[in-house]
């Protein structure tokens, strides 16, 4: 199963060139970092008020495996909580500042991105974005 960032990056990749997509590039950061803070929210580790502030749940799982998400939560621990939003995505920015790639690495780890596919996101071969957006939906279907 692939988390909220890691599903949002692949779907950032073009088919044909295997970079990410133009209308993608600026934003895809800052959505990768809102993508880690709402995968910590779904898996319970944070809670979220509605004033837009962010809290450690007082009664989280087991810490998460995946290195990305551990260390992205790490960064928000470390805020005087409850925090603003704000404050905890510039946290997981400091943390995580080569997200892009450290995301890309996970993903290749699995099988789903092939090295080759992760130097760079040049994905040079644009077969890559392709397979790899083929996995991915087998997976979400179970397979």
């Amino acid at each position: 199963m692939v988390s909220m960032p890691e599903a949002l990056l692949l779907f950032a990749l073009h088919d044909d060139k295997g970079t990410v997509q133009p209308s993608a590039f600026l934003a895809l950061d800052h959505a990768l970092r809102g993508a880690l803070l709402s995968e910590l929210r779904c898996r319970g580790y944070l809670q979220t008020k509605a004033s837009g502030q962010v809290r450690l749940h007082p009664s989280p799982p087991a810490p998460p495996a995946e290195s990305v998400l551990a260390r992205a939560l790490a960064a928000v621990g470390e805020l005087e909580l409850p925090a603003e939003t704000g404050a905890a995505l510039d946290a997981v920015q400091r943390e995580l500042p080569n997200l892009r790639d450290d995301l890309a690495g996970a993903l290749a780890e699995r099988g789903i991105l092939s090295e080759a596919h992760v130097e760079r996101l040049g994905l040079a071969d644009g077969a890559g974005p392709v397979l790899a957006v083929r996995r991915l939906e087998g997976l979400l279907e179970g397979g």
